[in-house]
């Protein structure tokens, strides 16, 4: 271990008196990791270009600038350890929000400030937020405390007595209902094992460029952008994640390393091939990978691809390597140093290899202590790699057998005429449930949804077979980029 942290303090620069200087000036401070991150990025590269998002560009010592005004705007109205909504998108906006939420101390909700104002509000009142910190923050969530430089703090509650504490809280998903909120610990301890596997293994290295093509208000993007602060990386950031979009920087901007969810390299390279040309590093992660996006990647570019595996309660925990990946694709690699992961069955000791159970996870980044159930389904194969089947709550009991959406979606991406599918368990009067499977076609091609019910009668068990076959032309996502499969859920109700 020390002999792996000696190396990645060398190529992530970190054995300089300057380097040390500045992670001297965060640790000194007691910092969590986004003010720590800044403090450090600012003494070791603050006139070197930072963050460049669809309008301007800045450097680490601008934002450092910022941050130190608006946290003397704001110390005397807000109070460490309360709950703070911080409103922010994927621009400069956002970093110079974190940073000062987190150097007031404030226990730090990251969210998407695309969301209608009724949405905003609601999950105020769910989560008991007392302020709402961020550039389009609207008056009527409560008293507007203060108002500078284009940034608002509106106090919906006072203070609580007792405060939360000094941390980062993202919420979930949502992909299957209302989002949960997991807290995280950002001490420089707890952050350090992440650190090590993403310059050691993923081989990230000081400088250089990334784009960031995932949503800062979620710990994927976030974690991203904290890696790229300690390396000094001018990091590109986009409002939008089409394909045109994300093709278009990459073609522009020729990042060396692209951030990006699966959804959104699918969606890229179903527009254009070869559109990672150029691009020599891929870090996926916040959902699985597929044998057909692999594939992709490795067809339209010499990039390398490394899926990283986390949870919004157990923060970052697994990574699967580009030769994982090749010989076991759509692994999630093993659990990073620091980590433990086991899959358990339902008398919750630990399974065999080769059978499916739940995944739990230990990782002190993570505030809930002990074995965390992640929720998800999972198997360990011979090699040790750690594969997912899917979510514990997408299981469904057709006719008595228990049935899996994502077998079903394995074998739908097999067929020439789909680019993409989603399926999802519908209540069924007789069975219990049946499965409703969304389809997307390849462009040019008429799918008979029919026919594909007829092409899967040779593929799948007969519990699989979906009770119905709906052709769309986009899946419906998330904030997060992920299948909405609540919407799909709705959909599929609606048909009945």
């Amino acid at each position: 271990m020390i002999r792996r942290s000696l190396r990645v303090l060398r190529r992530a620069g970190l054995l300089t008196p300057r380097a040390a200087t500045g992670l001297g000036a965060g640790l000194l401070t007691r910092s969590d990791g986004i003010d720590a991150a800044l403090r450090y990025a600012a003494l070791r590269h603050g006139s070197c270009p930072a963050v460049t998002d669809d309008t301007r560009s800045v450097t680490y010592a601008d934002i450092a600038r910022r941050v130190a005004n608006l946290t003397r705007g704001l110390r005397d109205t807000t109070h460490p350890g309360e709950r703070a909504g911080v409103l922010i998108g994927n621009d400069v906006d956002a970093v110079a929000l974190l940073c000062a939420a987190s150097r007031l101390r404030l226990s730090v909700w990251p969210v998407d400030a695309r969301q209608p104002a009724p949405a905003v509000a609601q999950l105020a009142v769910d989560h008991d937020l007392s302020v709402l910190f961020g550039t389009a923050v609207v008056s009527a969530f409560g008293e507007t405390v203060w108002d500078s430089d284009g940034f608002q703090l509106i106090r919906r509650a006072p203070p609580p007595h007792r405060p939360d504490g000094h941390t980062l809280v993202v919420l979930t998903g949502g992909t299957t209902g209302v989002p949960k909120a997991a807290g995280r610990r950002l001490s420089a301890t707890t952050m350090w094992a992440q650190f090590c596997a993403l310059v050691d293994d993923v081989g990230l290295a000081r400088g250089g460029s990334s784009y960031i093509a995932a949503p800062l208000h979620h710990g994927f993007g976030l974690g991203a952008l904290l890696t790229g602060m300690m390396l000094g990386t001018n990091t590109r950031l986009s409002a939008r994640f089409d394909p045109g979009t994300v093709g278009r920087t990459i073609r522009n901007h020729r990042p060396e390393v692209l951030v990006a969810v699966p959804t959104v390299l699918r969606r890229l390279l179903a527009d254009d091939a070869r559109a990672l040309t150029g691009v020599h590093t891929v870090v996926s992660g916040s959902a699985p990978l597929d044998a057909d996006l692999l594939q992709a990647v490795r067809t339209g570019s010499d990039a390398q691809l490394f899926h990283l595996f986390g949870t919004s309660e157990g923060a970052f925990c697994a990574l699967a390597t580009p030769d994982m990946l090749r010989t076991a694709p759509g692994t999630i690699g093993r659990p990073i140093p620091g980590v433990r992961i086991r899959v358990v069955d339902g008398q919750q000791a630990e399974a065999a290899d080769g059978v499916i159970g739940g995944l739990q996870v230990r990782n002190r980044a993570a505030i809930a202590r002990g074995w965390v159930p992640t929720g998800d389904l999972a198997h360990r194969d011979a090699a040790g790699l750690l594969h997912l089947d899917g979510r514990c709550d997408d299981i469904a009991q057709s006719g008595g057998v228990s049935v899996a959406p994502a077998e079903l979606e394995r074998v739908l991406r097999t067929h020439g005429a789909v680019r993409d599918c989603a399926v999802v368990p519908v209540e069924d009067t007789e069975l219990g449930h049946r499965l409703a499977a969304f389809v997307v076609a390849e462009p040019g091609t008429v799918l008979d949804t029919d026919e594909v019910v007829h092409w899967l009668r040779d593929r799948v068990a007969h519990a699989l077979l979906p009770r119905q076959v709906r052709t769309v032309t986009a899946l419906p996502l998330t904030p997060a980029h992920k299948v909405d499969r609540q919407a799909l859920s709705e959909l599929a109700r609606q048909r009945d």
